[in-house]
């Protein structure tokens, strides 16, 4: 529906609504000097420039358009010759409406951090197999596959959480840390007792609090990833209010560590990319732990070649 409206200049821009004499305005929302028209918010505004060319700088390449109708011809090229950039392109575009929505109706904008990290990790989900073919590094940092575990954006951290419930209200928490190569950085489980998956599975994002080392906030930004998306859409419909006491299962203070990274965002995804944070979930119950060094022997071997064949999966 949103490309079918840019198609046919139906995009409520405030140039749109200023003809329609709904508004007396039709300056782009962000500052910029020029008049916000479909043109503006897919190749003009100096935001969704921002974020083009932090994607270079991840390695992804995209081209320039001097128009819509421009955009829409190598967006077609695309679709045959490279998909998966021509899908990057469309969620680049689309996510940066999307936040300059939320700052007209106020909320904020998405940094271009996050929508760059959001648009990457939604276009490699979208498929299955496929390689972005301009660029080597490129390939290697994200393989396509959707079956399995997916590394963040370079620079980035991702902490792929889960819980697990046994016989007799037996529960465990475990997760595991990543880097954008798929190197473990630390895993993490503690039993504890309770009934309710989905309640042990916003505890177990909770728990993070107590896990975050300062070395950690040095990374770019931080993707929180988990299987259960009624858990995901918790803390995604919070974080687009801004307002996480809207949330009636979250306590603001709670969350407040998030806001020591850079950039955060939470991420869905199936139960075959989240194996290893099953793992130490399901590790937990036979008793706590927290390895930060994969080298030191306490790491059991079945953890180990997990994390290799993953790993091994992108590269």
């Amino acid at each position: 529906m949103f490309w079918w409206r840019i198609s046919k200049n139906a995009i409520p821009t405030f140039a749109l609504l200023s003809y329609r004499r709904l508004i007396n305005h039709e300056g782009c929302p962000r500052g910029c000097s020029d008049k916000e028209n479909t043109d503006h918010i897919v190749i003009r505004c100096f935001f969704i420039k921002k974020v083009f060319k932090l994607l270079e700088e991840w390695n992804f390449g995209t081209p320039e358009f001097d128009s819509v109708e421009d955009c829409h011809q190598v967006l077609s090229r695309l679709a045959n010759v490279n998909p998966f950039l021509g899908n990057l392109i469309c969620s680049v575009i689309f996510y940066c409406w999307n936040s300059r929505n939320q700052l007209v109706h106020g909320g904020c904008d998405d940094s271009c951090y996050v929508i760059a990290c959001r648009a990457v990790i939604q276009s490699i989900s979208s498929f299955k197999n496929g390689l972005i073919s301009e660029n080597r590094d490129a390939n290697q940092l994200f393989k396509l596959f959707k079956s399995s575990w997916l590394p963040p954006p370079p620079g980035w951290i991702k902490v792929n959480m889960d819980a697990s419930i046994f016989l007799n209200n037996n529960a465990g928490i475990g997760g595991i840390f990543r880097d954008y190569k798929g190197r473990g950085l630390a895993a993490f489980g503690f039993h504890t007792i309770h009934w309710d998956i989905a309640q042990m599975e916003l505890l177990a994002i909770l728990s993070l609090r107590d896990l975050i080392k300062d070395w950690m906030l040095e990374a770019k930004g931080i993707v929180i990833e988990g299987d259960n998306l009624n858990v995901i859409n918790i803390f995604q419909n919070a974080l687009k209010k801004n307002k996480w006491n809207h949330e009636e299962f979250l306590n603001p203070k709670d969350l407040d560590f998030l806001h020591n990274f850079q950039h955060f965002i939470f991420s869905f995804v199936n139960r075959d990319c989240n194996k290893l944070a099953n793992f130490c979930a399901n590790y937990s119950h036979f008793s706590s732990f927290f390895w930060d060094d994969f080298c030191s022997g306490r790491v059991p071997p079945s953890i180990l070649e997990l994390l290799k064949v993953e790993s091994s999966c992108n590269n």
